[in-house]
This record gives structure tokens, sequence and C-alpha cells, in this order.
């Protein structure tokens, strides 16, 4: 009798700690889920020191988080319901008062990150607006002209700024050079030579410009006629430019070294001229390449 007496209270001894135990981690894992509510059990059965029963020893209360043994589950009064549903409105208002502190501070900080709208602007229209436009489209209409009349056009540039005049240029100024009546036809002869030549060799030119627009236009062209036909404008145009030299060339041995002196004084060359490292040095202006 002793014995079923130790044997039944070390049974109950073991029952109400494993009671608290389980009812612990039924409270924890009610926090977590959230459970806003339970089941309402009755508590007179719980009230007894003795032993349950076999059935209910073995019944389960099943939640979505798992299977936990029978007991009866912490239900709050009104009272502390109240007082638990006033926390979470505190903490609820907490947290969203820190949540507009923090976007407030983003706002004001540097290293925040606003959308950019980014405007592409319109593309810049083509320079070479109105060329399609023209007769010739790779020949401008004052080009076309000084071609038509034997205009130098830049072809002597080389000649004229390393000490070789013009004739033309040289009849302009032949008082001030001091001509003779002599060197004044023969400046003339060779002035009306280079005229005719370079009207010729000038309208050749445009010809051949000519003719590669058209195969262009037609849609005509191949690789072979874009071979052909270029190499027939590059030799039209480099006569013509030879034409305007070898004028240059020829004007030179009529004028005497003086002369040729006061040619490129009057025309304005030989002027100190600052060089790229901040001195001085005599030489003609810098002149900018023919456009077509």
């Amino acid at each position: 009798m002793v014995q079923c007496e130790a044997v039944l209270a070390k049974q109950t001894v073991r029952f109400a700690r494993r009671k608290r135990e389980t009812m612990d981690l039924f409270n924890r894992a009610a926090l977590k889920q959230g459970i806003s509510s339970m089941v309402r059990w009755k508590r007179t059965a719980w009230k007894d020191k003795t032993l349950p029963d076999s059935a209910a020893v073995g019944a389960t209360f099943v939640l979505p988080f798992g299977p936990f043994p029978s007991h009866p589950p912490f239900v709050p009064n009104r009272r502390q319901a109240l007082k638990m549903h006033i926390r979470l409105l505190i903490t609820t208002i907490f947290l969203a008062a820190g949540a507009m502190q923090s976007i407030a501070q983003q706002r004001d900080s540097p290293f925040r990150l606003e959308p950019q709208i980014v405007i592409t602007p319109a593309p810049a229209p083509s320079p070479y607006v109105g060329f399609e436009t023209r007769e010739v489209k790779t020949l401008s209409t004052e080009r076309q002209e000084g071609l038509k009349r034997g205009a130098g056009l830049g072809y002597a540039l080389v000649a004229e700024l390393n000490g070789y005049p013009g004739p033309m240029h040289v009849l302009e100024i032949a008082d001030q050079l001091g001509l003779d009546t002599d060197q004044r036809r023969r400046t003339f002869v060779i002035f009306e030579k280079m005229r005719k030549d370079a009207i010729a060799a000038g309208e050749a030119l445009i010809a051949a410009e000519a003719h590669l627009d058209r195969l262009f236009q037609l849609k005509q062209v191949t690789y072979d006629r874009v071979e052909a036909q270029t190499a027939v404008v590059a030799a039209q145009d480099a006569r013509l430019r030879a034409i305007h030299l070898n004028a240059h060339l020829a004007m030179a041995e009529i004028l005497l070294p003086e002369q040729r002196e006061s040619y490129e004084r009057l025309r304005g060359y030989g002027k100190p001229v600052e060089d790229h490292k901040g001195g001085v040095h005599p030489g003609p202006p810098h002149v900018s390449p023919p456009l077509r």
C-alpha cells in the first residue's frame, strides 16, 4: 500500500512537471503564430489532482504548427484581452512612426535613389541637308562657277605660300612690283594660258563628278565602276591642280628676287606668327584647305 502511494505521488509530480512544460511550449508557439483566440476548455477536469484516464492522456490538440498533448490553453478574460489589444495597438503605432521617420530620413539623404527621367535629345540635322537638291551633289554651285571660269580655288596654295607668286595677283599689283613691259606681257600670257587650261580641266572635273553622281542616283553602281570613275575624277582634279601650280612655277622665273620679296610683303606674307611653343617665327598665315 505504501509502495502504491509512493508510485502515485511520483507519477503525479511527473505529470505536473510535464503539464507546465507543455503549457509553456504551447504559449510560445501560440504567440509565434499570432493566435488571437483559442478554444475554451473546461478547467474542472484539470483541477483534480488524480491522474487522467488513458483516453485523456492519449488525446491531442492539433494546430497548424503541429500536435501537442491535451491541456487547457491560456484563455484571457476581457480585461486581459483589452490590455493585450492596447499593447498591440501601441506597438503598431510605434512601428508605423519608425517607418515614417525612416522614409523621411531617406528623402533628406544625399544618397537617396530618385527616379530620373532621361530625355533623349532629338538627333541633330545632317550638315548635308540641302545637298540632295544640287545638280551635282558633291559640288556646290559656287565651286562649279569657279571651275567654269578657271578660278584658283586654293589649288595652288602650296606654291603661293612658299614664295611662288601667282600670275593673276602679280598683274593686280604690277605697278607696286615695278614690272617692265616685257614682264607684264609674259605674265599676261601665262595667266591666259592658265585660265583656258583650267576652264577645260574644270569642266571635265564637273562632268566626271556628275557621272559618278548619276551612277549612284540610278542605282547602277558596282565595285568596278566605282574604281574606274573615282580614278577619272582624281585624274581630272590632279590635272587641274597641276595647271595652277605650273603657272606659279613659270611666274617665279619671270620675277626678280627683290620683286618676289616685294610680292610676299605686299600680299601680307612673312609676318611674325606665334608658334605652338609661345615664340614667334616668320611664316605664312594658316589657310584652311578649300571645300568642294
